[in-house]
């Protein structure tokens, strides 16, 4: 990573240092946000679920039509997973599948193979800002594409 420091000076240079690591996206960081604000997410709305269902019924859903598969590290679990893919696709033939990913395990799913090149979408996880611009421009295309289901 390039760093400009605008003047010469110790404490000028720990602070550009300190500013480009906050700018880094961190696995670890991740990991945190997905278990304590994930985790707790996920379960407030599946009690809601069960208190939401009875009282206006459940509704029998169709088959998927576009799936969204999250992937965005840890792309050896994809590997794995691969045979569970299939039968998904083997299943509901008619599914199309997307993926999202970070931009750096973009190559790895081009060469899988499990869908269209232009159904992987890629998250810019170098910084914070191309973070927050990537992952607007992700969301806009996978509201137009009218996800029905995600699998994380």
């Amino acid at each position: 990573m390039q760093r400009i420091v605008l003047s010469v000076g110790r404490r000028f240079n720990y602070i550009a240092l300190d500013f480009a690591r906050l700018c880094m996206i961190n696995v670890d960081a991740i990991r945190f946000v997905d278990k304590w604000v994930g985790m707790p997410v996920c379960w407030v709305l599946t009690a809601l679920r069960f208190i939401i269902y009875p009282i206006i019924g459940w509704k029998e859903r169709p088959s998927p039509k576009n799936v969204l598969i999250i992937k965005l590290s840890e792309m050896g679990s994809t590997v794995i997973a691969a045979p569970a893919i299939e039968e998904l696709k083997k299943q509901v033939p008619d599914v199309s599948l997307f993926f999202i990913v970070f931009g750096n395990n973009r190559a790895i799913m081009d060469a899988l193979n499990f869908t269209k090149k232009e159904n992987i979408i890629s998250v810019d996880a170098d910084s914070v800002p191309g973070l927050l611009v990537s992952g607007a421009k992700a969301i806009g295309r996978l509201w137009r594409e009218r996800i029905d289901t995600t699998i994380d």
